[in-house]
């Protein structure tokens, strides 16, 4: 399948931006919603794999509707995705530099912004979504907590939830209402090969959508997806990019009850 949207190399305050624009992006005035994705937007890279052709094939059936996307660079994501200062796990990277919430505020301050200013988008934060996986996830959950009024679409693929002190803040920090929608998931394998705190990923993942779930309110969306047999891998995280934005910018209904929010096997 050729694609039929654009891919755009742009680039701000040193940092490299990987755009996609949707189909109908250049047939006319159209403003579209924006999803902001971490790690360079590698997983809807087609290098990567077949992510936007799926999206574009769920465009033209009209869930979601079509999507700007603009993948953010990073030059060590050990910093710019770790919430707070934490050693290094295991000596392989440095430590984490916990900066985190500078990372979010340079998002929502200056690079939002510049992309309101330079592309069409509906710059609103129900129109708004950042996601990413691994240490990505867990800095989009974290922005869930620090700029909701941004942000509202949460995706937190194969998140890094096993960071100490993590669920912690979670269970003693309930979102503002109204909170973002948020999307969670994690494969089965995940951490199985881990001695560390690392192989608590699956457990800790579960704890995190159990907190989410008990301080939820009527009208919040909250899903949480397991993929059995999958592990950390790019592979997996590009074949569960599309469902995970088909999900957060379905076409708005009447609210679900909180207790269809659960786990879902794909």
């Amino acid at each position: 399948m050729d694609l039929q949207g654009t891919i755009v190399h742009d680039s701000f305050e040193r940092r490299e931006l990987f755009l996609y624009l949707p189909p109908s992006y250049f047939a006319g005035a159209r403003r579209f919603p924006v999803v902001y994705v971490h790690d360079r937007g590698e997983v809807f890279d087609p290098a990567a794999g077949r992510a936007l052709e799926e999206l574009e094939r769920m465009f033209a059936a009209g869930v979601p509707e079509e999507l700007l996307l603009v993948g953010i660079g990073t030059d060590d994501r050990v910093d710019d995705y770790s919430p707070w200062y934490h050693p290094s796990l295991t000596g392989r990277y440095h430590d984490f530099g916990g900066k985190g919430g500078a990372y979010i505020d340079f998002i929502a301050d200056r690079l939002k912004p510049y992309i309101d200013g330079k592309y069409r988008t509906l710059p609103e934060a129900k129109h708004t979504g950042l996601i990413g996986e691994s240490l990505g996830g867990l800095v989009s959950l974290y922005a869930a907590y620090l700029r909701p009024e941004t942000f509202g679409k949460i995706g937190a693929t194969s998140s890094s939830l096993w960071y100490p002190g993590f669920i912690d803040y979670i269970r003693a920090h309930p979102l503002p209402q109204p909170r973002p929608d948020i999307y969670i998931d994690v494969g089965s394998l995940e951490g199985s090969r881990k001695t560390n705190i690392q192989k608590e990923m699956v457990p800790r993942t579960k704890e995190a959508y159990a907190i989410l779930s008990q301080n939820s309110a009527p009208g919040n969306r909250l899903t949480f997806v397991l993929d059995e047999g999958a592990d950390h891998s790019l592979e997996c995280f590009v074949r569960r990019f599309p469902g995970a934005l088909g999900w957060l910018f379905a076409p708005e209904t009447e609210p679900e009850p909180q207790a269809q929010s659960q786990p879902q096997h794909v």
